[in-house]
């Protein structure tokens, strides 16, 4: 499941990315200045586990090294909707299996 969610949503990810480095005026070249500390499957990681998990900022930003603002954007970006998203209907469908499942 998850490296679905991987292939899915990692291009999507990887070109919002791109496309906001390359959309305001620069003074350095795109790449150019600080790198992520989160890569991407982190990023991932921590969303699920702050969506199924309820675990604080600080407790990932620890379990992962990073500083809490680090998750709080991680956690903020705009795919985090998309995944919520996923989640629900996920929710919903095993709700409507099982509820048919025990009627029959």
């Amino acid at each position: 499941m998850i490296a679905e969610l991987v292939a899915e949503v990692g291009p999507l990810w990887h070109e919002r990315h791109q496309a906001g480095l390359e959309s305001r005026p620069r003074k350095r070249a795109v790449g150019a200045g600080a790198k992520h500390r989160l890569v991407f499957i982190d990023r991932l990681l921590a969303t699920l586990v702050h969506l199924r998990h309820g675990a604080t900022h600080d407790v990932l930003a620890c379990w992962f090294g990073v500083d809490r603002s680090t998750i709080t954007r991680a956690i903020g970006e705009d795919w985090y909707e998309e995944i919520r998203e996923r989640q629900r209907k996920a929710h919903s469908s095993r709700r409507i299996a099982s509820s048919t499942a025990s009627h029959t």
